[in-house]
């Protein structure tokens, strides 16, 4: 097992401007370069992949990925999309006010569409030449740095299982260990692209083509056709990137993790007028109620099941809530023993204080005082929460803000679940 781990979270661009603050903390703190694994989802991988590929030059990092993400990934895709679409929406229209009979002819125009959709409108292909030529280059997964040890995760709709690229392999546990007596499926992972992974690790569903693997990675060629991997956003499965880290017998496992968490919270929506809403607020329902599992599972039951110090944040939490959260965590009996004694406390002391003087004493203990001072305004959370997550170009005003409220949640999080980081 290793020590510790960095998980970046799904969230587009959103996510990718958030945990550059997260990372620029950490680097202030310290901590930075004791970072084993980061395990990345999504947006998540967009700046994780490109940190890893400047590992030994962050302000050339922060600058690469500043100016990237001014860029919009979506130009060329969405043009793609307002010409094709209209077209076979308008055809039928046409055809049966010119002649009915000729819609003979429009059925077999959609039947080959819906066949060869990916084919048609290769949107993932698109993107990740756009993620090449913006962020990546012709960097290969061989390219990567042993320390961190990157795991870029996507969801392989076929097994349903994480997917995941790094250095040191790529692959899914239900190929890698099929069971007994079956033979292991595996790939050639040295010269796959590192924006090809980062594609995976963003597809997402119904909007963008699921990323295949190509023959030439399979390591043995009588298993090609046996499997075909169909890769799609990694948040489908674990919008947190915290799986890999946390996983009991993973080889990515920490004992130590820090999580940075993108997401607001699940939005209720008042008017569910067509189908496509009602089928994007299915989704964010799905991925919230993963998303509160996965918490329940490796934050509020750690001490029970992980035993590990855990540092979770997310862009919708409010400072002074985290201070009564971790207060509400000690008096519960949730907060594991060795972070207990790093604030100079035993389970006694706890039971003892009431929740007013313990939260007094903890405040102190970290300076709140002095953190509260770089503490973003609420016109500036409210600014960060309101950016988008997919892949359009942000302002440099949005940027700040996002990087402005990660580095305080970052920093007063760590303080508090992970004190010995700072020793």
């Amino acid at each position: 097992m290793k020590k510790l781990g960095l998980a970046l979270s799904g969230g587009g661009f959103r996510a990718a401007a958030f945990h550059l603050g997260t990372l620029r903390k950490l680097q202030t703190l310290g901590i930075l370069d004791k970072v084993e694994v980061l395990s990345t989802i999504s947006g998540g991988s967009i700046t994780g992949a490109l940190y890893a590929l400047n590992i030994d030059n962050f302000t050339e990092f922060e600058k690469k990925l500043r100016t990237g993400l001014k860029k919009s990934m979506l130009t060329t895709s969405w043009l793609l999309v307002g010409l094709v679409g209209p077209i076979l929406l308008v055809l039928p229209f046409f055809l049966a006010y010119w002649a009915w009979w000729a819609l003979i002819f429009y059925i077999p125009i959609i039947l080959l569409f819906i066949k060869y959709q990916f084919n048609i409108l290769p949107l993932g292909k698109l993107i990740e030449k756009r993620y090449g030529t913006t962020f990546y280059g012709k960097n290969e997964l061989q390219d990567l740095p042993d320390k961190p040890l990157l795991a870029i995760n996507s969801t392989n709709v076929e097994t349903g299982r994480p997917f995941t690229f790094s250095r040191e392999k790529m692959n899914d546990s239900f190929y890698e260990y099929p069971g007994a007596g079956k033979k292991p499926i595996l790939f050639k992972h040295k010269l796959f692209p590192v924006s090809r992974a980062v594609m995976a690790s963003t597809c997402v569903p119904f909007a963008f083509t699921p990323v295949k693997i190509g023959k030439q990675y399979f390591k043995d060629k009588k298993d090609i056709g046996k499997i075909d991997p169909t890769l799609i956003d990694g948040g489908v499965y674990d919008n947190q990137g915290i799986h890999k880290l946390s996983h009991p017998g993973s080889s990515y496992e920490c004992g130590t993790i820090i999580v940075s968490d993108a997401g607001t919270g699940f939005k209720p929506v008042t008017k569910m007028n067509n189908t496509l809403v009602l089928l994007i607020q299915t989704s964010n329902l799905f991925m919230n109620r993963i998303k509160n599992i996965q918490f329940m599972g490796n934050v509020i039951l750690n001490k029970y099941l992980g035993n590990k110090a855990i540092a979770y944040f997310s862009l919708g939490y409010e400072p002074i809530s985290c201070i009564n959260y971790f207060v509400d965590y000690l008096k519960d009996g949730k907060i594991i023993t060795s972070v207990i004694h790093s604030h100079d406390l035993t389970e006694k002391d706890v039971s003892k204080m009431d929740k007013e003087y313990l939260k007094s004493y903890i405040k102190d203990r970290i300076g709140y005082s002095d953190l509260e001072k770089s503490f973003p305004s609420r016109e500036v959370l409210e600014q960060a929460k309101n950016v988008g997550t997919n892949l359009t170009s942000l302002s440099d005003q949005k940027i700040d803000a996002l990087v402005g409220v990660a580095e305080a949640l970052t920093e007063l999080q760590v303080r508090l679940y992970c004190p010995d980081l700072l020793k």
